[in-house]
């Protein structure tokens, strides 16, 4: 008679549980992992799986937002615990001048401005250490930074008077990329592709699959120094004069006025409002649609002395800049009215803040 073990049914109910449990937890960090940013979910322990801890899945899984903001003079500041405290970091040449800068991911962080006459683009994998350059080049002005959901990297720029894209692909390797003729504007993303404009008509190009690069905006030749989108709707900023430039497509587009504005050069959307910032005129042009614009009930100069950006995130647009004491800031605001502080260091001027809500366990120990 040959016996068999029978196992207790609770005992093969945890086994079963647990290995599915097990499986459960490595493919949400795989695919955590696997994208910059998503959205979390909590996983609860199964009923009876004796072998799962609720507790264990918590701190594995509780999220924790990353902020980082880029500023002059070749400091960054980023903090790990969502805005509580900030390391100030020089990454790399303290000749820097930082513009631009993104989260990529829990490791990740991309950071670029004009060191002197030069273009410079340098990066973090073990989030603020281990600095290298990624990009530079001789005699350019960078004018934007992009990360894409693919993970490649792209920018533009000018090489002096020519406008320039550069495009880092799978391989890891830049590719530089030269419209007809004329002075740069910005670059972006948009429905899942990536826009450069020139300050000339035809203005914009979209980068095709192939890295060719396709007329998709004419007509028009504005000088595009902000971007704001809400959905189809994209709304881009022309410095060299008093208006913005509207799509739901980004093809054919149609030019509003901002009235009594001048010298308008940043936007962002959020909360149903599109807003532009305006330094000639000291104001914010606020917008529901994109074409009728109204001006803010607070000025900018009563947030900030110096602002150099506006941003939206998490319920609160962000107007980043330098306070009237000499340091790097930044307030929030839902309504343009009132203004909170969110972040300050001295001595410096910030420039550009992102930040990424990831799961706390995959955040590099510093």
């Amino acid at each position: 008679m040959i016996y068999r073990r029978r196992l207790n049914p609770s005992v093969r109910r945890a086994d079963v549980n647990g290995s599915l449990r097990a499986r459960l937890v490595l493919s949400a960090l795989l695919v955590l992992g696997t994208f910059p940013s998503c959205d979390l979910a909590k996983i609860d322990c199964l009923d009876g799986d004796i072998s799962c801890n609720d507790a264990l899945l918590g701190a594995i899984f509780i999220p924790q937002k990353i902020i980082a903001y880029a500023g002059s003079a070749g400091v960054i500041w980023v903090s790990r615990d969502g805005g509580l405290s900030y390391q100030q970091i020089t990454p790399g040449d303290p000749a820097t001048n930082y513009s631009h800068i993104k989260i990529v991911s829990a490791t990740r962080i991309l950071a670029g401005g004009n060191n002197g006459p030069n273009q410079y683009i340098i990066e973090s994998r073990s989030l603020e250490s281990n600095w290298q350059p990624a990009f530079t080049t001789t005699g350019a002005s960078l004018r934007g930074l992009e990360v894409l959901d693919s993970g490649d990297y792209a920018s533009c720029g000018s090489n002096t008077p020519q406008a320039e894209v550069y495009y880092n692909g799978p391989d890891g390797n830049w590719a530089i990329s030269q419209p007809t003729v004329g002075s740069p504007g910005g670059c972006f993303l948009y429905n899942g592709s990536f826009y450069a404009s020139i300050f000339s008509d035809p203005f914009l190009y979209r980068r095709e699959s192939d890295g060719s690069y396709t007329v998709s905006g004419t007509g028009v030749s504005p000088d595009v120094s902000g971007v704001a989108i809400n959905g189809n709707i994209i709304v881009l900023v022309d410095n060299s004069g008093t208006q913005v430039v509207r799509s739901t497509d980004g093809a054919n587009w149609s030019v509003h006025p901002l009235t009594g504005a001048s010298l308008c050069n940043e936007a962002a959307y959020g909360s149903g409002i599109f807003a532009v910032f305006c330094v000639g005129s000291d104001q914010f042009m606020l917008s529901t649609d994109g074409i009728n614009w109204n001006s803010s009930p607070t000025a900018p100069s009563l947030a900030l002395s110096s602002v150099q950006n506006i941003t939206y995130a998490d319920g609160f647009f962000y107007v980043i800049g330098q306070d009237s004491g000499g340091n790097a800031a930044a307030v929030r605001t839902v309504d343009f009215g009132t203004f909170f502080p969110d972040f300050s260091f001295p001595a410096g001027n910030a420039t550009a803040r992102d930040e990424l809500i990831v799961p706390a366990s995959l955040i590099p120990s510093n």
